[in-house]
């Protein structure tokens, strides 16, 4: 983790990584869920339209949420000049009550596996990134 932290986000001031912070985050989600959607168009043209119902599940359901949240409290880490391991919590605990609240808007429409399934998907992202922030604190 600190050699790509070392080699791009040191060149800024403390001040201006702690400003830049929403925006890193902000951006990496949505180039992470744009990447993830990219490789599943790309992998179902090559499949076919009939066979790739399930890779549509994976995609919307399991994929995107948990690898994107992931990635974005990872790129907040590496943003953030100190308190790394606080900065993740706090990402992760904020991407998990968000993915929550979208979890309560789409079961209006009633009860769907997907969603539970996104709502998990995205807690093991962000706790995975934590455990992994807090791993590398302690070395």
């Amino acid at each position: 983790m600190a050699n790509i932290q070392a080699g791009f986000f040191d060149k800024f001031p403390n001040w201006l990584r702690w400003l830049a912070l929403p925006l890193v985050v902000i951006a990496c989600f949505f180039i992470s869920t744009a990447a993830i959607g990219l490789f599943f168009w790309f992998s179902r043209s090559m499949i076919g339209a009939g066979d790739s119902g399930w890779m549509y599940w994976l995609q919307y359901y399991v994929f995107q949420p948990g690898l994107a949240i992931y990635a974005s409290v990872i790129c907040g880490v590496y943003c953030v000049p100190k308190y790394k391991f606080n900065t993740a919590l706090v990402l992760g605990i904020i991407f998990i009550i968000l993915n929550s609240m979208s979890l309560i808007v789409l079961m209006e429409t009633g009860f769907q596996v997907g969603v539970f399934v996104a709502l998990l998907s995205g807690i093991l992202g962000a706790a995975v990134a934590i455990k992994e922030t807090k791993e590398e604190e302690t070395r």
